[in-house]
Order: C-alpha cells, then sequence, then structure tokens
C-alpha cells in the first residue's frame, strides 16, 4: 500500500530527478565518533531550549508544540524512530485518547510502545527505514496503526523512489501552483536552481505555516518537524535528556529536541506523514474578506496595516467604537474583547486588547492577528 506508492515514483515520467543543487550543504551517515555528548546538566538544557524556542518563536506561534513541556519516549538503542516519531506526531496533536485510548504516560512506557508495538513491527518486516515499510507492517498486526491510517486526516507524502539511487523526486512538488509558491517563498533564481530542495521545503514549511507538525524520514532517522526559521528546522526527537552535537551534520540535540540545517532535510527527505488538523487552502480561504460582508470591510480596514479607512469615514468612526462580533459599535462597553484561536495562547480571551499591524497586544503578550477572533465583551 505505501511502499507501493513510493516505488510508483520510479515509474512516473513526469518525477523529477535530483541533480546538483546548491542550497544543502550535503550530509554524512552517522558514524560511531560523530556525536559528541557535552553536557547532562539539567539547569544548562533548559537554558538551551529556551533559547531555542526564542530562535523559532516566530513558526511556534502556529504550531501545538511547546519546547518546554515536551516528554519524549526514549527510543534507546531500538531502531523504532519511524514508529516512536509517529507516537510523537500523534501526541503533539492531542490523539493520544483517539488513537490509544490511554494517556502519554502510558503511550511511554516501553511496555506499551515497544513490547506491544514496534516489536512486533520489527518482526514483520524485518529491516525498516522508511514510513511506508512501518506502516504496511503496522496496518497488518497493530490496531493503534490501523485507526492511524483510518483517521480522516492522516496523510502520507512519498518524497524519493526506491530505484535509481533513490534520486527521483515525486512529481507532486511540481505543479505550476506549487512551483509558483516556492517562488513566493524563496525566490524565483533560487528555485530554478534548487527545484527539488525548495519545492519539498515550500511543501512543508507550508503545512507548518498553519500549525502541522510533519513527521520526516530523513539520512537514516526520523523525526517530526515543528518550527522553522531562515536557516534551521526544529524536530521533536527521541533521546535521552541531554546536550549533543552531530560534528559530520552540524546538528544539535538538546533534551529532546535537535535544531538541523533545514535545506539538508528538504533536499535529502525520503517520505514523511502529518495530520491535516489545518488547511492551507482553507485557512487561506478563511482569510479573504467576505465580498458583500460590511463587517469583513470593517475588520479589514482595522486589522490591515497598510489599508487604514479614511480620517471622515463612516468606517474611522465605526472603529473609534469598540466592536461587537457583528461589526456594530458597543453601547455600554469601552473594551474590544480578543478570543485567541490558536498558537501558545490558544483559549485565552483578551480584554481591552490594541490591534497594530499584524499583531494583537494584551500588556506585553502578543499574538498573530491571524490567530485572533473578535467577541462581544462579558
Amino acid at each position: 500500500m505505501f511502499q507501493e506508492q513510493k516505488q510508483s515514483i520510479d515509474d512516473d515520467p513526469k518525477a523529477v530527478r535530483y541533480g546538483r543543487e546548491t542550497l544543502a550543504s550535503g550530509i554524512s551517515e552517522w558514524r560511531p565518533g560523530d556525536s559528541c555528548a557535552l553536557s547532562l546538566d539539567k539547569a544548562k538544557i533548559t537554558a538551551r531550549k529556551k533559547k531555542i524556542a526564542n530562535q523559532f518563536r516566530q513558526t511556534l506561534l502556529n504550531s501545538p508544540f511547546n519546547v518546554q513541556t515536551y516528554k519524549q519516549i526514549n527510543q534507546g538503542a531500538e531502531g523504532a524512530c519511524t514508529l516512536v516519531s509517529l507516537m510523537h506526531l500523534i501526541h503533539i496533536n492531542r490523539l493520544d485518547q483517539t488513537i490509544h485510548s490511554l494517556g502519554w504516560t502510558s503511550i511511554k512506557r516501553e511496555s506499551y510502545w515497544r513490547t506491544k508495538l514496534w516489536l512486533p513491527i520489527e518482526r514483520s518486516a524485518g529491516y525498516i527505514m522508511y514510513y511506508a515499510d512501518m506502516l504496511d507492517a503496522g496496518r497488518q498486526i497493530c490496531p493503534a496503526i490501523r485507526k492511524v491510517i483510518q483517521h480522516p486526516q492522516f496523510r502520507y507524502v512519498p518524497i524519493r523512489g526506491d530505484n535509481n539511487r533513490e534520486l527521483m523526486t515525486n512529481s507532486m512538488f511540481f505543479t505550476p501552483q506549487k512551483m509558483t509558491g516556492a517562488k513566493k517563498r524563496f525566490g524565483a533564481q533560487v528555485v530554478d536552481k534548487n527545484p527539488v530542495t525548495t519545492t519539498v521545503g515550500h511543501f512543508i514549511e507550508s503545512q507548518l505555516d498553519v500549525g502541522n507538525v510533519v513527521g520526516v524520514a530523513f539520512n537514516g532517522h526520523a523525526r517530526v518537524v515543528v518550527a522553522y526559521n531562515d536557516t534551521h528546522i526544529l524536530f521533536a526527537d527521541s533521546w535521552g535528556q541531554s546536550i549533543d552535537r552531530d560534528n559530520a551534520n552540524d546538528e544539535w540535540y538538546v533534551g529532546g529536541v535537535s535544531v538541523v540545517p533545514k535545506y539538508n532535510v528538504y533536499a535529502f527527505t525520503r517520505d514523511l506523514i502529518y495530520f491535516e488538523i489545518n488547511s492551507p487552502a482553507k485557512i487561506l480561504a478563511a482569510q479573504k474578506p467576505a465580498k458583500k460582508s460590511k463587517t469583513a470591510k470593517i475588520l479589514a480596514a482595522h486589522l490591515t496595516p497598510h489599508r487604514k479607512p479614511a480620517k471622515k469615514s463612516k468606517t474611522a468612526k465605526i472603529l473609534a467604537a469598540p466592536l461587537t462580533p457583528r461589526g456594530k459599535p458597543a453601547k455600554k462597553s469601552n473594551t474590544v474583547c480578543i478570543s485567541i484561536q490558536k498558537g501558545k495562547h490558544a483559549g485565552e480571551t483578551w480584554k481591552d486588547a490594541k490591534v497594530k499591524g499584524k499583531r494583537v497586544y494584551k500588556g506585553k503578550q502578543w499574538a498573530p492577528i491571524t490567530s485572533a477572533k473578535i467577541i462581544t465583551c462579558s
């Protein structure tokens, strides 16, 4: 089923062969001695994770992932990264009860993830390299894996075929629409010289932009991408509590998360999985104001930084008063109340919130305007 999807890339005449692309610096297969453990000190780990969270703060605002509270499964010496990263993907998306009917404390125990899931899968499939191998074996023998596959929002995407030195790339990344998106994100000249790296990168970053974390199988290891910045990506990873560095590939591991040069990942990922909790297309459509909606026009004038209402327009007068959800002046309230829909402040209600540019503020706290909804003040 999944292996067939991956293998079919080699027979697709529209598949694109990976060539000499310059964005990725190249990767080395890990060997003993490439990594060095730098610290087991809890205070140093906490401080380093705080610094990492700050480095990725912009895209973490849209993510369900929390760097400091993440408690990973330690896969230890087991080659179980495809399964363990799937467990992390489920957990980050708050689907533990849906898939396992268990809480995270129970799922993390070796008696569950290793004994009940991994060992039967490993015995059935033998050597597992990619998500395709793990999913095909797991669907035959593990009810939890079948629940994942049957989940309406679960997605599997093969990126490279198995033959031709794994150089053939899925044609789905090279449609006119996706090429245009990649060029807007990375620049036309960069995409022309690095078509595989940038189109795969655009796909992954587009998912992260709307809050969908993504599991990727990359360089003999599988883990969950939770955020990105201009140069690196942040993984939810699956080892113990330490600070380590992979000298060969310039990767850092810090107490459950890892930081990796992003173009190396985009260039050499073999397949990926995610839950499409939020659809990029639907998010973009929802952000467009309705043609005949007075409320949408008022909010567009109020919230968009480069579209300010004329000084004497009716819109300006309306906005001078606090807004109710229907876009009318509140009669008795002097406050604008905002409901935060997602991000680290999801579920919070802010009174006396202020809108500046693309953000809403409550004191020193802020959230993206796309995550905010104006509600009736109570």
